[in-house]
C-alpha cells in the first residue's frame, strides 16, 4: 500500500482493493491506503506519451511501494502509514 501527496492539482487513476477509480487531489492533499497509482490524466503530464484507457487519455505509471517518490512534480509517493 502507498500514500500519495499532491504537489500540484492532479487527476489520477488509482486502485483500492480490486477497484479502479479516478480521484482529483489539490496541492497538499494526501490519500493513504492506495494499492497502486495506475496513471494520471494526460493533460497533467503533457510531455509524456499518453495511451487510451477506458476512452480517456492517460499517462501510465503503475506505481507501487518500491517506486521513486516524485512524478513530474505532480505528486509524491511514500509507503502507506495504514491510515486514510
Amino acid at each position: 500500500m502507498i500514500k500519495v501527496k499532491a504537489l500540484k492539482p492532479v487527476s489520477m487513476l488509482i486502485t483500492e482493493g480490486r477497484e479502479e477509480r479516478w480521484i482529483f487531489l489539490k496541492p497538499g492533499e494526501e490519500l493513504d491506503g492506495i494499492g497502486m497509482v495506475i496513471g494520471v490524466a494526460a493533460e497533467y503530464a503533457p510531455h509524456a506519451e499518453p495511451t487510451n484507457r477506458h476512452g480517456k487519455k492517460i499517462v501510465n505509471f503503475a506505481i507501487q511501494e518500491d517506486a521513486p517518490n516524485n512524478y513530474f512534480g505532480l505528486f509524491e509517493v511514500s509507503k502507506s502509514t495504514g491510515q486514510s
